[in-house]
């Protein structure tokens, strides 16, 4: 739907699942000016490391580790020059967004996008070297307009969104994306928030969710063959013990 509705608009999409996210179900996308000779502006719809030592720099970054999809097609496609103004919309921990920003050099700006609290402190301190060239706001692509005009740019160049978990996340236990057999179960909470300060847990949906509801999520979302089952192995657990 996303993608219909981005080239709906003109703007060049490129789909290209790698092998872990054809896995986990996510998907990279690549948006930029590529067949829209007009700018993005805001209005349209669309849907530093100061005071922080270079040890908390490496300690935080290397604690957040994601390989970014396609770097070398991504950062091509989107035609990258000096003096471009690129918005990364899920700019996880930095590692498009730091190639980028060296290709867009030595006046070049990216606005990087991200949900997750964990993600950007990893991209701050990993791309602290590019100064002011480089801005993180804690929000959605899906209010990508509304950061681009606070931000205080009249137009971009260009959009990435790179689509789906992040290696992190999944491999994080107290993120609560993954089952884990060798590790304590109350370090591995159903939690499965991009933003952890943000909305309800899985386990609070999933404590209050009918049955019925909890079928349609599995189904619709998971594409599981066994949704009904599923959802009614669920609700008996539950019964006995809170889901956590």
């Amino acid at each position: 739907e996303l993608e219909e509705n981005l080239q709906h608009r003109g703007w060049g999409v490129l789909e290209t699942p790698s092998k872990h996210e054809r896995a986990t179900g996510g998907y990279a996308f690549l948006l930029g000016a590529l067949r829209r000779p007009n700018h993005f502006r805001p209005g349209r719809r669309c849907p530093s490391a100061r005071g922080r030592t270079a040890e908390r720099c490496e300690l935080v970054s290397s604690n957040f580790h994601h390989l970014p999809v396609l770097l070398e097609e991504t950062t091509t496609q989107l035609a990258l020059r000096p003096g471009a103004v690129i918005v990364d919309g899920t700019l996880g921990g930095g590692g498009h967004a730091g190639l980028i920003l060296e290709r867009t050099g030595p006046d070049g700006v990216l606005l990087g996008i991200d949900r997750d609290p964990e993600a950007l402190e990893a991209a701050k301190m990993r791309l602290a070297k590019f100064g002011p060239r480089f801005r993180a706001v804690r929000s959605s692509f899906a209010h990508l307009d509304e950061a681009v005009r606070e931000a205080g740019f009249e137009r971009v160049d260009g959009v990435l969104l790179d689509l789906g978990v992040s290696s992190h996340q999944l491999d994080a236990p107290h993120r609560g994306f993954r089952f884990a057999t060798d590790i304590d179960p109350g370090q591995t909470p159903l939690d499965m928030r991009m933003d952890p300060s943000q909305g309800e847990t899985a386990a609070d949906l999933l404590a209050r969710a009918s049955a019925e509801t909890i079928e349609g999520w599995l189904r619709e979302y998971g594409e599981l063959p066994g949704a009904h089952r599923l959802a009614r192995a669920i609700t008996e657990r539950r019964r006995e013990e809170p889901l956590r």
